[in-house]
């Protein structure tokens, strides 16, 4: 392949991925819909209203672009993978999403959703790839301001959620994430499952708090958004365990303080 060849294949790949999540900002659903195929494996149309047999491989292209393009957005905030670990980096990343992509049809059945499996797989991997490199994205250019002298030292003073955005401000991706993912995800599967508002409440709520969890536990125990590293905590995350033991410091010596007051009008 040229190198003309190679420019007007990347022009044309990238065009595709810019315009798929531009759809899925605009207009959550269904965008690539599990296909049908036939015993020598091609593809093949299914009738009006029926479901494909596998997912759509343009969907597994587009979560690993998404994945590689949102790492390498968060290596302006925290550590970039390189190696072996960017690679499994990368598999782990894509397997959580199939095991959400599971959780969420468990929590669309739940609810009464009409939807089929690979319907509700297809929709959340392509959800959750798309607002991962859009929250990368917000997260680091967050993040460049907050490291700023004045603006760090405004954000420490308000409180302990706000020093542990200045020390790690790789928090704020799971914020940003987890507040996206509760808007867009249910309306990308009210059509897919034929959803009300309440039924979308019913699995925008658990899947939110289960991401959530899971993000705040991967950061206090690696230090960053996705880590191979099994290891408990370390060196590394002193960053985010530091403003929490601060503030346990600082209540327990307002508590000895008052409690010497105390002593002390006793005494009196």
């Amino acid at each position: 392949m040229d190198l003309e060849s190679l420019q007007k294949f990347a022009v044309a790949n990238f065009s595709q991925y810019f315009s798929a999540t531009v759809d899925t900002l605009v207009r959550p659903g269904l965008h690539f819909a599990p296909i049908a195929v036939d015993a020598s494996g091609q593809e093949v149309s299914v009738p009006s209203g029926s479901v494909g047999s596998r997912l759509n491989p343009r969907l597994a292209g587009f979560a690993v672009l998404s994945m590689f393009l949102g790492l390498t957005m968060n290596s302006l905030i925290t550590k970039r993978p390189e190696g072996k670990e960017l690679y499994a980096i990368e598999v782990i990343g894509l397997l959580f999403w199939a095991v959400y992509a599971s959780l969420v049809h468990l929590f669309c059945k739940l609810v009464r959703g009409r939807g089929s499996f690979l319907e509700s797989v297809s929709v959340t991997i392509q959800i959750f790839a798309t607002l991962y490199v859009v929250c990368s994205s917000i997260s680091a250019a967050m993040a460049m301001v907050i490291l700023m002298k004045p603006v760090k030292s405004f954000v420490s003073g308000l409180g302990g959620l706000g020093e542990m955005v200045a020390e790690n401000p790789v928090t704020l991706f799971f914020l940003v994430h987890t507040v996206l993912l509760m808007i867009y995800l249910p309306r990308g599967l009210k059509h897919v499952h034929g959803f009300n508002l309440l039924q979308q409440i019913g699995v925008a709520v658990p899947t939110g708090c289960v991401v959530l969890l899971h993000g705040v536990a991967m950061l206090a125990l690696t230090g960053t958004i996705w880590s191979a590293d099994p290891s408990p905590i370390t060196a590394k995350t002193r960053g985010f365990a530091a403003p929490v033991a601060a503030c346990h410091a600082r209540a327990a010596a307002q508590a000895a303080r008052a409690s010497r007051n105390t002593h002390l009008v006793e005494a009196a």
